[in-house]
């Protein structure tokens, strides 16, 4: 491999990942060595939103990419009401709801996902997400626990801390590039 070339879990030597949001149009650029490149467009406004009755309205904050080009990111839906996470993380590369605002966020006696402020996205296609509950609580949850893609919880606001036997943990992790 040549200067900033990485070998990538599907064979592929990328040198370049790109992503933007351009006029309601998320698109993601892989350049793959040095004669081949790849450009694709991930969703648009107006777009049937994967998994859900809704059409994407607009998308939020800066989308991530993972060294295998697999992208997930963050979006509004054409009820104005409703954002969600979309992911193709999976490992076979098609877009799937993560979670929405509204839905019940698992393990925290049925609060209910009242804002979802960041996602990150590992090299094994794992969805990490940070989001405020309607009970004015924090929390992570990820859909690592493969098979299922459904969303496991890490940690919330008031859960006990780790090695302490009443110590509340309080959130503000920061994820790593």
């Amino acid at each position: 491999m040549h200067g900033h070339e990485k070998q990538t879990r599907h064979g592929v030597k990328s040198a370049r990942r790109r992503l933007a949001l351009t006029g309601g149009c998320l698109v993601l650029a892989i350049t793959a060595q040095a004669s081949h490149a790849q450009v694709r467009t991930i969703a648009m406004e107006g777009d049937a939103a994967p998994d859900t009755s809704f059409t994407f309205s607009g998308f939020e904050g800066a989308p991530v990419l993972n060294d295998n080009g697999e992208v997930a990111f963050i979006a509004a839906v054409d009820d104005f009401n409703t954002t969600g996470v979309w992911s193709e993380g999976d490992g076979i590369g098609l877009l799937r709801n993560v979670a929405l605002t509204g839905d019940t966020a698992p393990d925290t006696g049925g609060a209910i996902f009242l804002g979802l402020i960041n996602v990150h996205l590992n090299a094994l296609g794992d969805v990490f997400i940070k989001a405020e509950l309607d009970d004015s609580r924090f929390g992570l949850w990820s859909d690592r626990e493969r098979p299922s893609t459904d969303l496991t919880k890490i940690v919330v606001d008031d859960d006990p801390a780790p090695g302490t036997n009443s110590r509340e943990f309080r959130f503000g992790p920061v994820f790593n590039g």
